[in-house]
């Protein structure tokens, strides 16, 4: 099983996107309704093992900096 972290899309542009697939002789699309942006590729992981995945934080949970793979949860504090 190939698990990743991602974000779909809204269903109107979702709709646009797959709208735009075609045209291409022997291309093979993606169906619409699987059309995210990935955050992270995690890998292959055996099928078993997607309970330890549900564990993981729910993205509103989450809080990863833009310039580092760190959460700021797991940071030392500052005393102001």
């Amino acid at each position: 099983m190939r698990l990743f972290v991602g974000i779909p899309f809204p269903d109107d542009v979702r709709d646009r996107l797959g709208g735009l697939s075609g045209g291409l002789p022997g291309a093979r699309w993606v169906d619409p309704g699987n059309l995210h942006i990935s955050l992270r590729f995690i890998g292959e992981v055996p099928g078993g093992d997607i309970e330890e995945a549900e564990e993981l934080p729910d993205a509103e949970e989450a809080e990863v900096s833009p310039d580092t793979d760190e959460d700021p949860r797991e940071r030392p504090q500052s005393a102001a």
